[in-house]
């Protein structure tokens, strides 16, 4: 079963729908109104109640509507539209209706005109019939009319001034417009005419143009031969043909590209769509009025009697959007012929699909093919010479396709200047197609100075063979997890030959020393899907090559593409460098990073402002997500997403710096703030979390529209339900989300929770003043009781929290308190957590900006600044919310006018040239971002004035633990066997974990028992607070348990099933993650398997290393050989062996010698690895060989093998034993003296004296 996602599906009651966008809303009492209507291109025919008619190929159909002459003051017409389409239920008929109110003549004169054309679009070249219509009922009026003056709009400007006579008597004069290349796309025709010296009648229509260009542009082949089927990367010419000069833009891509999205495709229609949006016009044409006709075209009318119309405050006013128009798709016989690869064939296909004028069937037609009886004897002579051959295509001469991009070519041509005798010039492109089985389109844009810019109709190169393989290979795989691929041949023949290549890097059935080969039968114009099974061994681009031959035919095809695979379990990133680039304040700004501090891929990033990463990551939700690292789901944690967008919106308000991200980002971040704060609930059974609600609401009230009863409601319970007679606030229920209060738990509570709470409280005050008539005795007291705690506090963060609070309230006692508990004057450490000491550093900061004492200010910006976490956020809400505010607020206070010009120079290792980013005030705000697999050290360089943050952080493996799946369940109706989970945790700290979280990563396969984990939760003793299933932290889905808490004193267990729904094959470890949520560095992760599977791929696995054992047949011995014999063997026979089949294996040879009593082993080979002997080395073989090599303790043997059987372990060397090796074992000096064995012993010391002396020939 394939599951599968789409978004943007509409559930609709009617397939079509009625669009009035071409219409006018006003019409002229007594003429024709022409309602122009869309419903749908190829829609059978619409019907109001006055006129009917059919749609025209863009979907559009124009309708006349006799209006009553008397209706000049009378209630608007409403015509109503319906389609009538055939077999369509007049339920799922679509129907809409339009309103037109009358031409208001100018004093009631009753004088009108009316401009109407025929059709809605409009072809280059040709005349357009345009028609005057004039009605009044005053003949003097009527005389006075000699011309119609016309005046035609296009982009902005008025092209074209006339006018047009009219004679004695004529109520309908026409003109023929001939449409010009300068009226694309659309223009605008206003006319009018003079009653007197005081009357202007006028009326205005919006003409649309086929989209086209204004000059020309063709893209085809250059012969006759190019404009062919072509094959894979071969070599073709294109012509480029267009106006003089002209520079051309070429690009070729994929068409099933298209398939998935067209959305992004380049066409000329796009261009004047964006011309179109420069419209100063309003209206499809009209006006509400004389002054209404000459605005609503974007004109500005004076006159000296008066008559003028309003200035305009915009320069446009708003455009509804184009309609699109649909191509034309008549096709379908030229892509039937398109399927024949030569000439002739298509020529023969393209006759044989026009009727024929006698009516033959197509058998009696194919009689009269002269040729054909030619053709099929050539074939069969010709298939029958190389089936008498009997053999397939050499491996040689089969060209494996590698280059599968989805678009290429990507070149400017320049036209010559000389025009051809068509006036157009031309140009000859070679290209070298790529590797895909496909069809090309083309795409070429020119600009020409003056012809402007024009897009090409897309050219179609498509690319065949008679017979060709489709390698499907999905995005990426795990190491070391088996999974089949599938190669789809598509063949022409009847009989063919497949093979897998071997590759070193993965376990297959193919391997160096025996191919894996397949022979298949497959019907002539049929496919067939060949599967292989594949274990990757190692991390990143793997390349997989299938090659195929057809059976007596030189036809065959290869593919290779390359495989991405990824790292077990999840991607962490470790901040492991953090430095302030200050080249003005430190004299020099050049870092090094030593290789002491890399061993990993890492990533190095440098914003260019303290608090940029912070901001530009909190404004995008996706972003916001990834900075958290936390699962969704309760209301409190819609809070914790909502924070960081609140606190960045404040900040780039306050500093008035939206644009440099971007004015529409404060939108999309309002947007999402609001979206937290209408998922946000009371949250009265906490009061910290109130407190938290309280002192983000407040942030926010600025923002959005917060129901100031509710933020002060919360206020006022915390008063009435928390706060002690001495001042202080209390907290009687467990706190479960920690990270949204932070460091107060284990830091003194009582004061640090007061002081948590007053800060909330005087950041709400101003809005809660006069809801709350004790917020401001309730404020005083809290104060006082911390401004009598604060001496005793010995903890830092206590006192830096209880300091803030009390800076807000005015007081000074807490500052010599403060200093004395810093580090160094640079931050406040808690031994409990890093993020604790972050979120209290934060609190200093705010309390000494506050007091005023900015020469202390420096060093602990800087501090801060150095301790980032990747992706802009401190891992914890609560520290993120407090660093930002407090950057923030240093930011505001501490400004800095001079700009900011700072160019850094980075030079990574095995680069040639160093990677430079220029930081200034335009793009300080955006973190920039490179990544290096090398771990050699490198060196940054900053020249210039103002600060950067350079952050180095790396990805390193994570290490493999067990936990334990014991017993066995079985689910009904389930083939396969249910597993329970154990799952065991202990806090190590002093104090129980508060709020704790369990992350059961579930194997490939399985799913857990929803009935355990509801009793788990649901019962009286309730284990766990509540789960949900979540696949944002892992790919492989996630099952999220919340603890309540995690016991420091005894292990606490919990069990559930795991059901095993389908088979999968070597399925890799899961994991189990517990982390506390308010510090999450404080986690462990353990891995777990659920079952050992047999019948797969043999893999050997060392640590992370693995090697494939697939086709490790026992290894080969047991014979007697002389000493020449054994030289033969393995200096001659082995080497010619690989030689023949070109492999760059050797030959290792490991013997013992006797020398005194003991038997060594000595290593001679013409490989890499010397000087070993007396070293000690390990051989490995699979469990399937170990009762045929029955190897005995004490005993020598003499044993040679490949060099590909080499396995480097990194801290040593091992071997591995299989069918490429030769285990002999070697008699002791008792087994010599016996007769059978003497030859033997005798060869054996002879080949060892000749190898010591003289080696294999090199």
């Amino acid at each position: 079963m394939v599951e599968a996602e789409k978004s943007g599906i509409r559930i609709v009651t009617s397939p079509y729908k009625i669009l009035f966008s071409r219409s006018a809303t006003y019409f002229k009492p007594g003429l024709p109104f022409n309602l122009v209507v869309r419903p749908a291109s190829g829609v059978a025919g619409v019907e109001p109640s006055y006129a009917s008619g059919l749609t025209q190929a863009d979907g559009t159909v124009q309708l006349a509507i006799n209006t009553p002459a008397d209706s000049v003051h009378g209630p608007p017409i409403i015509p109503q539209v319906e389609t009538v389409v055939a077999n369509l239920r007049q339920e799922h008929q679509s129907s809409a209706v339009w309103a037109a109110v009358a031409y208001g003549s100018q004093g009631g004169s009753r004088n009108y005109l009316h401009i109407s054309v025929p059709a809605t679009q409009l072809q280059p070249g040709n005349a357009l019939p345009v028609s005057f219509s004039l009605r009044n009922s005053n003949a003097d009026v009527q005389r006075q009319i000699h011309y119609f003056t016309y005046l035609i709009l296009n982009k902005g400007k008025i092209i074209r001034a006339g006018r047009q006579a009219r004679q004695a008597g004529q109520t309908l004069v026409t003109m023929f417009l001939p449409i010009t290349p300068d009226l694309i796309p659309s223009f605008r025709i206003v006319a009018y005419y003079h009653v007197g010296q005081k009357e202007i009648v006028a009326d205005s229509v919006w003409l649309d143009v086929q989209d086209s260009c204004m000059g020309t542009l063709k893209v085809t082949g250059a012969t006759e031969q190019d404009n062919d089927v072509q094959v894979p990367g071969g070599q073709m010419n294109l012509r480029v043909k267009g106006d003089p000069g002209a520079r051309v833009g070429l690009v070729a891509v994929d068409k099933a590209v298209y398939v998935l999205n067209r959305k992004y495709k380049f066409s000329q229609a796009k261009i004047w769509d964006a011309v179109e949006k420069s419209d100063i016009g309003c209206t499809p044409g009209s006006g509400r009025d004389h002054v209404g006709v000459f605005a609503d075209a974007g004109l500005l009318l004076q006159t000296n009697v008066g008559i003028e119309t309003l200035q305009r405050a915009e320069s446009r006013c708003s455009q509804p959007a184009r309609l699109r128009r649909s191509p034309l798709i008549s096709e379908r016989k030229a892509a039937k012929a398109r399927q024949y690869p030569s000439q002739r064939l298509r020529k023969c296909c393209q006759d044989g699909m026009q009727e024929n004028p006698m009516g033959y069937s197509c058998d009696r037609r194919a009689k009269f093919v002269l040729e054909a009886h030619i053709y099929e004897r050539l074939l069969k002579f010709h298939r029958k010479f190389l089936l008498e051959d009997g053999e397939y295509l050499a491996d040689e001469d089969i060209v494996s396709r590698s280059q599968f991009a989805e678009s290429w070519l990507w070149q400017m041509e320049l036209l010559p200047q000389e025009a051809d005798l068509d006036g157009l010039a031309s140009r000859t492109v070679p290209v070298y197609l790529e590797d895909s089985i496909t069809t090309w389109e083309v795409l070429a844009v020119s600009l020409s100075d003056t012809r402007g810019i024009c897009v090409a109709d897309p050219y179609e190169i498509t690319v065949m063979k008679q017979f060709f393989i489709d390698l499907r290979l999905p995005y990426s795989v795990v190491r070391n997890e088996q999974v089949a691929i599938r190669a789809v041949l598509y063949n022409y023949a009847p009989r063919i030959r497949v093979e897998l290549m071997y590759n070193e890097k993965i376990c297959s059935s193919s391997r160096r020393d025996s191919r894996f080969q397949q022979e298949l039968v497959i019907q002539a114009g049929a496919s067939r899907a060949v599967s292989y099974v594949i274990i990757p061994l190692e991390v990143g681009e793997v390349e997989i090559e299938v090659r195929a031959a057809v059976h007596g035919l030189p036809i065959a095809d290869g593919v290779k593409k390359k495989l991405r695979v990824v790292p077990e379990g999840m991607k962490i990133f470790k901040n492991i460098k953090s430095v302030l680039l200050d080249p003005t304040a430190r004299g020099s700004g050049r870092v090094r990073v030593g290789t002491e501090a890399l061993s990993h891929p890492l990533p190095p990033a440098c914003p260019g402002d303290i608090v940029g990463d912070t901001v530009e990551n909190s404004i995008d939700g996706a972003n916001l997500k990834h900075l958290i690292q936390v699962p969704a789901g309760c209301g409190e944690q819609n809070m914790i997403g909502m924070t960081p967008a609140v606190i960045a919106t404040h900040y780039l308000d306050s500093s008035r710096q939206w644009e440099r991200l971007g004015v529409d980002r404060r939108a999309e971040a309002v947007k999402f703030i609001t979206r937290g704060e209408s998922l946000s609930g009371w949250l009265g059974a906490w009061g910290l979390l109130t407190a938290y609600v309280v002192k983000v609401f407040a942030l926010a009230y600025e923002l959005i529209a917060i129901d100031p009863e509710v933020l002060c409601g919360a206020v006022k319970w915390l008063i009435l339900h928390k706060q002690k007679p001495d001042g202080a606030f209390q907290e009687d229920a467990p706190v479960i989300h920690g990270e949204m209060v932070g460091g107060y738990q284990g830091s003194e509570p009582d004061a640090s929770l007061t002081a948590f709470v007053v800060i909330a409280m005087v950041e709400a005050r101003d809005v809660c003043q006069r809801y709350v008539e004790s917020l401001g005795r309730s404020i005083t007291k809290a104060g006082d009781y911390l401004a009598r705690r604060v001496k005793d506090l010995k903890k830092p963060y206590s006192v830096a929290i209880t300091s803030y609070a009390l800076a807000l309230l005015g007081h000074v006692e807490a500052g010599e308190r403060l200093m004395a508990l810093s580090t160094g004057g640079t931050h406040w450490a808690d031994p409990q957590s890093r993020l604790y000491s972050i979120e209290s550093t934060s609190y200093a900061l705010l309390a000494l900006l506050k007091q005023q004492r900015l020469e202390l200010t420096g060093p602990i910006v800087r501090w801060l600044t150095e301790q980032r976490y990747y992706g802009g956020g401190y891992g914890s809400t609560q520290a993120t919310i407090m660093v930002f505010q407090a950057l923030a607020q240093y930011q505001m206070d501490v400004s800095e006018t001079k700009d900011m010009a700072l160019d850094v120079s980075i030079n990574l290792p095995g680069r040639s040239r160093p990677l430079v980013w220029r930081i200034n005030r335009d793009n300080a705000m955006v973190a920039r971002t490179e990544r290096t697999k090398l771990t050699d050290g490198f060196t940054i360089s900053a020249k210039g004035h103002g600060k950067g943050t350079l952050s180095v952080r790396e990805n390193p493996p994570i290490g493999l633990g067990v936990a334990s799946i014991e017993g066995s369940a079985s689910l009904p109706g389930e083939c396969f066997p249910s597993q329970i989970l154990s799952a065991s945790s202990r806090f190590l700290g002093g104090v129980d974990s508060t709020m704790t979280i369990l992350d059961v990563s579930m194997p490939t396969g399985f799913s857990p028992d929803m009935d355990d984990l509801d009793k788990l939760t649901n019962r009286v003793d309730k284990y766990i607070s509540r789960f949900e299933l979540d696949t944002d932290l892992s790919e492989r889905g996630s099952l999220i348990l919340y603890l309540d808490k995690v016991s420091s004193k005894e292990t606490d267990c919990l069990k559930f099933k795991a059901h095993q729904h389908f088979e999968v094959g070597l399925i890799q470890p899961a994991a189990v993650t517990v982390y506390e949520y308010y510090s999450l560095e404080n986690r462990c992760t353990k891995f777990y398997h659920p079952t050992q599977d047999s019948g797969l791929l043999k893999v050997l696995c060392e640590g992370d290393a693995c090697r494939c054992m697939e086709g490790k047949g026992r290894p080969k011995g047991g014979e007697n050989f002389s000493a020449l014999s054994l030289h033969w063997l393995l200096c001659y026979r082995l080497e010619l062996q690989l030689t023949w089949w070109t492999w760059a294996s050797e030959t290792i040879i490991l013997f013992p010698v006797l020398i005194g009593h003991r038997w060594l082993f000595f290593l001679f080979f013409k490989g890499t690895e010397q000087s070993i002997q007396g070293k000690t080395r390990r051989f490995i073989s699979p469990v399937a060989c170990k009762a045929t090599l029955n190897l005995l303790e004490n005993r020598s043997y003499l044993i040679w093998g490949l060099s590909s059987d080499l396995w480097d372990l990194k801290t040593e060397i091992a071997y591995l034993l299989g069918s490429g090796s030769w285990v002999e074992l070697w008699p002791n000096p008792l087994e010599c003296q016996q007769g059978h064995f003497q030859a033997l012993c005798k060869g054996l010391e002879a080949f060892a004296q000749h190898m010591v002396t003289n080696g294999c020939p090199s």
